[in-house]
């Protein structure tokens, strides 16, 4: 076969193209297919741009009758099948983790190579997502009484903070018994504040009471003072009236005496 193939080889490329596609199996076992060839080409899903094509390609493609852009393709294929390989165990474990927590119908899809991407994208969700398993698994085994259904699609970073408010929220938590004991110490604070408050307000009411007593002891005090002086003017008056009374009587008596 090898000396087949040397001979071949060695006529013109249309002639040893002729004799290729009429011998059954020859191009498989010369390697003339685009998988083969492609398998010593490489292809950059990051920069698919790079591939290029040169004389040696457009020599092969004449002689064996396979186009440059099919080779390009399968190198292509091959670049994307390599991707998915790199993660499909990590795929397999979150079908597992999913399907463990009864939650099989709520598996990611399409975990793997999409069209566009570049060579990490993919494996940069599949580890996303096998930490967001991660996260559901021990919300699933420490905390039953959360509701796990309604955190899917939330980052892991969100899913362990969940259980972290789920845990503080219970009622022996060591947190909810600092929160009541804070709670309390507020209230015995609010109580003690309304009864000073009260206390001022009583003591206020008080001394306005006091206040307006004094006003009105004052006003009779000055009522008081207002009717002496008025019975000691009505006295004076009385007395200098009988004094006047007394002395146009001595005059009289003066006169007719005189």
């Amino acid at each position: 076969m090898l000396g087949l193939a040397t001979a071949i080889l060695g006529g013109g490329a249309l002639a040893t193209r002729g004799i290729i596609d009429t011998v059954p199996g020859l191009k498989e076992s010369l390697g003339y297919t685009p998988e083969k060839i492609a398998e010593g080409e490489s292809f950059d899903l990051n920069k698919p741009d790079s591939y290029k094509i040169d004389f040696g390609d457009n020599l092969r493609a004449l002689t064996s009758g396979i186009s440059t852009q099919k080779v390009k393709e399968a190198a292509r294929q091959q670049a994307i099948d390599k991707v998915n390989e790199s993660v499909s165990l990590g795929i397999k474990k979150i079908k597992q983790g999913y399907s463990g927590l009864g939650l099989k119908d709520r598996t990611p899809i399409n975990l793997g190579y999409r069209e566009g991407e570049g060579k990490e994208e993919a494996a940069l969700r599949v580890t996303d997502e096998l930490a967001k398993l991660n996260s559901l698994q021990n919300l699933k085994a420490n905390y039953p009484g959360l509701d796990v259904d309604g955190l899917l699609g939330k980052s892991s970073y969100e899913l362990d903070a969940a259980g972290t408010k789920f845990a503080k929220d219970q009622p022996d938590s060591p947190q909810s018994i600092a929160r009541r004991a804070e709670e309390r110490n507020d209230s015995r604070y609010i109580d003690t504040l309304e009864a000073q408050l009260a206390e001022r307000q009583l003591q206020r009411t008080q001394a306005q009471n006091n206040f307006q007593l004094q006003m009105s002891q004052a006003g009779l005090n000055n009522r008081r003072y207002d009717l002496e002086a008025a019975r000691s003017e009505r006295r004076d008056k009385r007395e200098m009236l009988a004094l006047l009374l007394q002395g146009l009587g001595n005059v009289q008596n003066n006169l007719v005496n005189y």
